[in-house]
């Protein structure tokens, strides 16, 4: 159910969703005339054995695990808007850990105004989802059934000052509460954050930027155990970043930059700040028959323990094309996560391996088969690590509804 106590959605969330309804309104309002509707959607279920669903690693469980997920999109727009939406409620179901069998659900909707040299939107976000579904970036805890409930408020401005120049301000404010957490440390928590750029458009294939930016996670802390005052980090930093792209198939995207970073701990009556870089680096190409992709990331992403954490990834994707129905890919990830500004040795790795059979039964039908090989290492001091790995085998099945399109 879509139903939130007042308690459960802060006030800056309530000024900030009903100014945005009453801006998407006045969009739609607007767009009376010379109006397109589209409407699409799909169908993606899965079904496949995992043999550690809990990443144990002393007591593997292995479960057969069932998943379907309906979405639905629409879209509306004009000369000078557009409205996009979706809606998705879905399932996963697991044979032998009934306690684990939990409910999807995402809504999003976006408004955008055009003119000639400004433009200016808000887009709004809201789902429950099982916590353990991300484990991967939030926490590394894949027993929990606990879910989480999260909002999101991303308004965004563009001014174009010149025919190469411009400049983009995107503020956001997310909110994240958890649901079953007796067995867990979560903590809810909110972010805020403000991001300035500056984006010149050198020629058609190179474009770069200049951005700045503060980001403010704040987390709840038990009354009980940890006192009353929350734990808070503030974060500033700049960045700069290029996109080149060479001889039509490759593509070169990289951003460097660097940041600073305030916590405050009351349980362990801290203050402390630190120093590091960000960094994101792609290179793409495309030929006949196959496409690759190798990315490298470091960023701070808020943890479901109430702390922040830097994560440095490298991932690497290969698409080989068979034939025009059926084709073959390899999807591989590594991820680092350490703690920021805190004195525990906490440090997680998470390895990821996924090789994968497509066959596009129909336009709107793709069948795959795939095996999911992934690991996680978790040191809590330099003498106590853990080590967990689980093997899935699964089908998916797809279906894309074409959906319709109407003009007035």
């Amino acid at each position: 159910m879509l139903l939130l106590s007042h308690k459960q959605i802060s006030q800056p969330v309530n000024s900030m969703i009903h100014l945005g309804i009453i801006g998407l309104l006045l969009l739609s309002a607007s767009a009376v005339y010379a109006a397109e509707w589209s409407v699409q959607g799909n169908v993606a279920q899965s079904f496949g054995y995992d043999d550690n669903v809990r990443m144990s690693p002393t007591d593997a469980q292995g479960s057969f695990e069932y998943r379907i997920i309906p979405t639905i999109r629409f879209q509306h727009k004009t000369e000078s808007t557009e409205v996009t939406g979706n809606a998705s409620y879905g399932t996963q179901i697991y044979t032998d850990i009934p306690e684990l069998d939990q409910d999807m659900q995402k809504y999003g909707v976006k408004g955008v105004y055009k003119t000639e040299r400004f433009n200016w939107g808000v887009g709004f976000d809201y789902s429950i989802l099982p916590t353990r579904n991300t484990a991967i970036e939030d926490s590394g805890d894949f027993n929990t059934v606990s879910s989480n409930t999260t909002w999101a408020v991303n308004p965004f401005m563009s001014y174009k000052l010149s025919e190469i120049d411009s400049l983009v301000f995107t503020p956001s404010y997310i909110e994240t509460t958890f649901q079953n957490t007796t067995a867990s440390s979560f903590r809810n928590s909110d972010t805020k954050s403000v991001n300035v750029s500056w984006q010149r458009q050198w020629t058609e294939l190179y474009s770069s930027s200049l951005s700045a930016f503060y980001t403010n996670f704040e987390s709840e802390r038990d009354s009980v155990i940890q006192g009353p005052a929350p734990s808070t980090f503030n974060s500033t930093g700049i960045n700069f970043s290029n996109s080149y792209t060479w001889m039509d198939n490759w593509r070169l995207t990289g951003a460097i930059g660097v940041r600073h970073t305030e916590s405050n701990n009351p349980q362990q009556g801290t203050n402390t700040s630190s120093f590091g870089f960000l960094a994101n680096a792609g290179i793409n190409y495309n030929a006949e028959s196959y496409v690759t992709a190798l990315t490298f990331s470091r960023s701070l992403i808020p943890s479901n323990f109430g702390q922040l954490q830097e994560q440095t990834g490298v991932n690497w994707h290969f698409t080989y094309r068979i034939d025009e129905r059926l084709t073959t890919s390899l999807d591989t990830g590594y991820q680092n996560s350490t703690l920021v500004n805190e004195d525990s040795s906490i440090e997680r790795d998470n390895l990821l391996v996924q090789p994968a059979v497509n066959w596009m039964v129909t336009p709107d039908w793709k069948l795959t088969g795939s095996y999911r090989f992934r690991t996680q290492d978790l040191s809590r001091s330099a003498n106590s690590v853990t080590n967990s790995d689980s093997n899935m085998f699964m089908l998916s099945i797809n279906y894309n509804w074409p959906g319709f399109n109407l003009s007035r």
